[in-house]
């Protein structure tokens, strides 16, 4: 027997926090943890309820809110798990309001294993189809109308505004007395508690009569998630697994049959004091403009090739470690490389410990961090995917939306997801075919460029720091860059397209200063933090002139989103502002 199991929502309820009322940042990551949760919580409790163990043998797969389990079928297994499928979906929709959705889908033991393996998924489909429908849709297929209606809402959640708020909590920010809801209340503690670095087992156990939850536990489908500073005790837990080496109970031992398999601690900047770091904080790390910027990247054509992979399957297991090797890619070796950011010599890699998952799973990723660290990021990501999955013909792209860092993380995320649809859609300036590509101020480029993006815009923000050219000037290139290629500012005359060579021209010649004199940087950096620029800025301007008519590398065609990048990083606060 085959069972297959997938949770959709997820994105939705991990960015569905307030921007204000105490910090993002600390109630996103519990709510992040949370669902890495309820994927491994909804396995345990099909497992639990089929009597098979939780070990290699009968979970074939866990990754990115999807779980395969197999086993040999249980006596009235079929009725078993239309009942278990209500009592989750139901259990999602009192706790969770119904932002996350849960799909069932299973086969008996009848054909091979792969056909088995089609027909569940069949099912899962179908399900995924019918949201809820095991819940408001009644044994003799009527609709169950007082199961549609959720709880009143009274005094809304001010955090949330979902559910009815009933727990006094004082704000952090501002000392005012604010009434939140259970929901937001439990997050609140429990991610608390994940910020302790002494917890860092996991067990889950079934929640006992009568017994207060603590602030290190969390229900979840009815099971107890609990936060644990000691290995638990094997013979009363369901399931656990280490947060810091998901490895270590994995062999032989009291553990094999109980224990997670995947990699479910992730990263999140903190202080010297072991807090996490609010948004603002974050944004203090950047360089010039104290903004965040959100990364969303996903695989491209994913779905063909999940397709021609299903359709070639000669074993079940082929199809887990395949799935295996994009959640290891996700949730333990970019979580290894924003671990060794904090110990690393080299000074763009060692700022990649402000970088602040959100959600890691399979190839869909969201990261937050000070915006131009995220940039650097990016990079290494795609370099680490290109490693990793370069030769099954695969590639990434990545939307990179730049904010306060008081918005609404919900608003990044959309913003994000949007740049992300536009990589996806849209060629960069120059290429044939979209994909494989970044969207980010206000433009579109190949991988293959990023690095010369970048590193343009960092030698325009020395320039500026060193006083050879000013920062104003930029924004005029930027104008002319605009007007080069078409995409002039409503109103604004100088950015007229036909004379817009003639114009930059022109400024480039008379406007920068060949005679001013470098400043004097402390060893070796300028005031943006990075590497003092041994190139000079009058064979730049030499070289640009030029490619005006025939552009042709990726400093010129992607000129504008450089001149961004550098109006972003030479910004300066006074006063607090």
């Amino acid at each position: 027997m085959i069972v297959q199991g997938d949770i959709s929502g997820i994105q939705d309820f991990v960015t569905n926090v307030a921007e204000g009322g105490g910090g993002q940042a600390k109630r996103l990551r519990a709510r992040s943890f949370a669902v890495q949760l309820l994927c491994e919580a909804a396995a345990v409790r099909v497992s639990v309820a089929l009597g098979w163990p939780i070990d290699l043998e009968h979970l074939v797969m866990s990754a990115a809110g999807h779980f395969i389990l197999k086993g040999n079928e249980p006596a009235g297994s079929a009725d078993q798990l239309k009942i278990l499928h209500g009592e989750m979906n139901k259990w999602l929709l009192e706790h969770l309001n119904g932002e996350v959705r849960l799909a069932l889908g299973w086969s008996t033991d009848h054909g091979t294993e792969l056909e088995q393996f089609h027909a569940s998924r069949e099912m899962l489909n179908k399900s995924q189809q019918r949201p809820f429908a095991s819940v408001v849709v009644a044994n003799d297929g009527r609709w169950d109308f007082k199961a549609m209606v959720l709880r009143p809402l009274d005094t809304p959640c001010v955090l949330c505004r979902q559910q009815p708020g009933t727990v006094n909590e004082k704000d952090s920010d501002d000392g005012t007395i604010r009434i939140i809801c259970k929901l937001c209340d439990r997050l609140r503690r429990f991610g608390r508690a994940l910020t302790e670095p002494a917890r860092s087992w996991l067990s889950i156990t079934e929640i006992r009569a009568n017994e207060p939850p603590k602030d290190h536990s969390f229900e979840v489908f009815g099971l107890n998630a609990s936060l644990e500073s000691r290995m638990p005790n094997p013979a009363a837990v369901l399931a656990c697994t280490n947060l810091k080496d998901h490895t270590v109970g994995a062999q032989d031992g009291p553990f094999s049959k109980k224990w997670i398999r995947r990699q479910l601690g992730r990263s999140a900047p903190v202080s010297d004091s072991g807090e996490v770091l609010d948004f603002e904080d974050l944004a203090a790390k950047a360089t010039g403009d104290r903004k965040l910027a959100i990364m969303k990247a996903d695989g491209d054509g994913m779905g063909v090739y999940w397709s021609e992979l299903l359709a070639s399957l000669a074993e079940l297991s082929e199809y887990g470690m395949a799935s295996g090797q994009f959640d290891d890619f996700s949730a333990r070796e970019i979580n290894h490389l924003i671990e060794q950011a904090k110990t690393s010599t080299d000074p763009i890699q060692h700022r990649f410990r402000w970088i602040y998952t959100v959600y890691s799973g399979g190839d869909d990723l969201l990261f937050i961090g000070p915006w131009d660290v995220v940039f650097d990021f990016a990079g290494e990501v795609q370099r680490l995917f290109a490693n990793r999955f370069g030769h099954l013909g695969l590639t990434i792209s990545t939307g990179i939306a730049v904010a306060k860092h008081n918005w609404p993380v919900h608003r990044m995320a959309e913003m994000a997801e949007e740049l992300l649809e536009m990589a996806k859609r849209v060629p960069a300036r120059g290429a044939d075919q979209p994909r494989n590509q970044v969207a980010a101020l206000g433009e579109i480029w190949k991988w293959e460029d990023h690095q010369a993006v970048i590193e343009q815009g960092r030698q325009w923000a020395n320039w500026v720091n060193e006083k050879q050219i000013e920062r104003g000037t930029l924004r005029d290139i930027y104008e002319f860059s605009e007007a080069r290629w078409g995409r002039r500012n409503q109103g604004n005359d100088i950015t007229n397209e036909i004379m817009a060579d003639a114009r930059l021209d022109y400024l480039l010649t008379r406007r920068i200063s060949q005679s001013r004199p470098r400043r004097q940087t402390v060893q070796g950096q300028n005031s943006s933090g990075f590497e003092a620029s041994g190139s000079n800025l009058q064979s730049h301007i030499e070289r640009m002139k030029l490619s005006f008519t025939a552009p042709s590398g990726a400093e010129d065609r992607h000129l504008s989103a450089s001149l961004n990048y550098a109006l972003l990083a030479t910004r300066s606060f006074k006063g607090g502002e």
